[in-house]
Parts: structure tokens; C-alpha cells; sequence
């Protein structure tokens, strides 16, 4: 049944099956089953099995079964079971399980379960555990457990654990533990340790410990403790300590502490302190302090301080200080100071200052003043004059 009452100061109130109304001042009040609806001034309550809806100078606010909403000039918020939304001028917000995402103003942020991302204007930014990695108008940067990676128009940087390996358009550098490798357009230079290499079209170049090394279009250069070696184009030449080895093409030449030796072709020449010795296809010279020896195809000369002698083919000559020997297949003709002598198959020949003296199988002549043997000059004509003549 319909029930309607007027009370004082303007109250009036309705009851209808349920249905409850009631009137005062501004304040109306609503109830059926269950819903429960209030205005007052502006001000908009809503209950209705769990739900709840709030409206007041705009502000609205809702509640239902966990979830939550307000909004309010611009800005709304939402959570429900760990969700949470945040929006307000451009500024959006959310949380769901560990996820959280933002944007503003072309800023936008996410993370999740240690996964951070952010934009902003160009600019990139990811974290994830480690793991770093930004972006930004061509720059690129990654770190991960130690590693580092840098990339900038045209410039890489590659560092990890002491290592470093830079790039910049064509140029590359490494470096680790004393390592260190450049490289740049057909020009690459290592040092470590001590050790130095370089490389440049043909050009290789290395250093190490007092050790130089140097080759260049079929130049080869070597330095080490003093020692020089160069190789170019068939000349090759050593130098360590005073010694000197030059060779060109077949003459090989060897200087040391007034050393000399040459050697070309067969020949061969060395000259040290006063010595000098030849050889060249079967001849042989050799001077030493006034000595002279030469050998040339079966031909011995041999001078030392006014010594002479020779031999060849059987033929043997000797000379010292007056004495004059010569000496041919069983012929001996020695000669000293005036005193010539003779022997050839039992003929023996003495002269000495007019005084001759023969002898033959056995026959003896002696005192010869002249002797004249037949000439054509002379017609066959001989004569002499005999002192004596003994048989024996």
C-alpha cells in the first residue's frame, strides 16, 4: 500500500511495497531491495549489491567487488586485483603483477619482473638483468656482465674484461693485457710485451727487445745486439762488431779487424794483416811480409828476402843471394858468384873464373883457360888449350 506523509521544515517521506523515499532540504533518499541512492547538493551516493558509485563537483568514484575508479578533472584511477591504472593530462600509469608500465608527454616506461624500458624523443633505454642497452639519434650503448659495446657514427667500442676494441670508419683498435692492435686502411701496427709490428701495403716492420726487422719490396732489413743484415735485389749485407759482409750478386765481400775477404765467381781473395791470398781457376797467389807464392796450373814461383824459386813440369829454379840453381829432368845447373856448374847424365861441368873442369863417364879434364865450342859464327873451328888430362 501507498504511503505518503508531509513532516515539519518540509519533510515529507513515501513508503510504497519496499520502495522507501524520503525528502528534506535538498537530501533525497532512496531505498529499494537493496539499492540505496542519495543526493544532496550536488553530491550522488549510489549502493546497489556491492556496487558503489559516489559523484560529487566532479569527482566520481566507483567501488565494485574489488575493483576501484575515480575520476576527476582529467585524472582517473582504476585498481582491481593488483591492476592499477593512472591516467591525467597526458601522464598514463599502470601496475598489474609486477608490471609496471608509464607514458608522459612522449615519455614512456615499462618494467617487468627486472625488465626496465623507457622512450623518450628518440632516446631508448632497456635493463634487464645485466643487460643495459640505450639508443639515442644514432648512439648505441650495451653493457652486459663486464661487456661494453659503443656505437656513434661510425664509431665501435667493443670493451669487456680489460679488452678494448674500438672502430671508427675504417680504423680499428683492440687492446688486452698489454695487447695492443690497430688497423686502418691496409695499415696495421700490434705491441705487446715489448713486442712492436706494423704492417702497410708491402711495408712490415717489427721491434722486439733490441731486435729490428724491416722488409719492404724485396728490401729486407734486420738489426740485433750490433748485428746489421740487409737484403735488396741481390745485394746482401752483414755487419756485427767491426765485421762487414757485403755481397752483390756473386762478389761476396767480408771485412773484420782488417780482415778482408771477397769471393766472386771462382774467385776468391782474402787479406789480413800483411796477408794476401788470391785463387782463381787453378791460380794461386799468396804475399805475406816480402813472401810471394804462386801456383797457376802445375807452375810454383815461391820470393822471400831475395829467395827465388820456381818449378814447373819437372823444371825446377831456385836463386838466393848469387846462387842461381836450376834443375830439368836429371839436368842440374847451379850458378854462384862466378862458379857455374853443370851435371846431365854423368857430364859435369865446372867453371870458375876462367878455370874450367868436365867430366864424363869416368874422364876427367881439368884447367881449362878457354873453351870455344863450334858455332856457325865461327866456322867449325874450335881452340883451346889443355893443362891436363887424367884417366882414372
Amino acid at each position: 500500500m501507498l504511503s505518503h506523509k508531509d513532516g515539519p521544515l518540509g519533510t515529507s517521506t513515501l513508503t510504497f511495497r519496499g520502495l522507501h523515499v524520503l525528502v528534506i532540504r535538498g537530501l533525497h533518499a532512496l531505498t529499494f531491495r537493496g539499492l540505496h541512492v542519495l543526493t544532496f547538493r550536488g553530491l550522488h551516493v549510489l549502493t546497489f549489491k556491492g556496487l558503489h558509485v559516489l559523484a560529487f563537483r566532479g569527482i566520481h568514484v566507483l567501488a565494485f567487488r574489488g575493483l576501484h575508479a575515480l575520476a576527476f578533472r582529467g585524472l582517473r584511477v582504476l585498481t582491481f586485483r593488483g591492476l592499477y591504472v593512472l591516467a591525467m593530462r597526458r601522464l598514463h600509469a599502470l601496475t598489474f603483477i609486477g608490471l609496471h608500465a608509464l607514458t608522459f608527454r612522449g615519455l614512456d616506461f615499462l618494467a617487468f619482473r627486472g625488465l626496465q624500458f623507457l622512450t623518450f624523443r628518440g632516446l631508448h633505454v632497456l635493463a634487464f638483468r645485466g643487460l643495459h642497452v640505450l639508443t639515442f639519434r644514432g648512439l648505441h650503448i650495451l653493457t652486459f656482465r663486464g661487456l661494453h659495446v659503443l656505437a656513434f657514427r661510425g664509431l665501435h667500442v667493443l670493451a669487456i674484461r680489460g679488452l678494448q676494441a674500438p672502430t671508427f670508419i675504417g680504423l680499428h683498435v683492440l687492446t688486452f693485457r698489454g695487447l695492443h692492435v690497430l688497423a686502418f686502411r691496409g695499415l696495421h701496427v700490434l705491441t705487446i710485451r715489448g713486442l712492436h709490428a706494423l704492417t702497410f701495403i708491402r711495408l712490415h716492420a717489427l721491434t722486439f727487445r733490441g731486435l729490428h726487422v724491416l722488409t719492404f719490396r724485396g728490401l729486407r732489413v734486420l738489426t740485433f745486439r750490433g748485428l746489421h743484415v740487409l737484403a735488396f735485389r741481390g745485394l746482401h749485407v752483414l755487419t756485427f762488431k767491426g765485421l762487414h759482409a757485403p755481397a752483390f750478386r756473386g762478389p761476396y765481400v767480408l771485412t773484420f779487424r782488417g780482415l778482408h775477404v771477397l769471393a766472386f765467381g771462382g774467385l776468391h781473395a782474402v787479406a789480413v794483416r800483411g796477408l794476401h791470398v788470391l785463387a782463381f781457376r787453378g791460380l794461386h797467389v799468396l804475399t805475406f811480409r816480402g813472401l810471394y807464392v804462386l801456383t797457376i796450373k802445375g807452375l810454383h814461383a815461391i820470393t822471400y828476402i831475395g829467395l827465388h824459386t820456381l818449378t814447373f813440369r819437372g823444371l825446377d829454379f831456385l836463386a838466393f843471394r848469387g846462387l842461381d840453381v836450376l834443375a830439368f829432368r836429371g839436368l842440374d845447373v847451379p850458378a854462384f858468384e862466378g862458379l857455374h856448374a853443370l851435371a846431365f847424365k854423368g857430364l859435369h861441368v865446372l867453371a870458375f873464373r876462367g878455370l874450367h873442369a868436365l867430366t864424363f863417364k869416368g874422364q876427367h879434364v881439368l884447367d881449362f883457360e878457354r873453351l870455344h865450342a863450334p858455332s856457325p859464327l865461327d866456322g867449325y873451328t874450335s881452340s883451346f888449350s889443355v893443362g891436363s888430362i887424367s884417366t882414372p
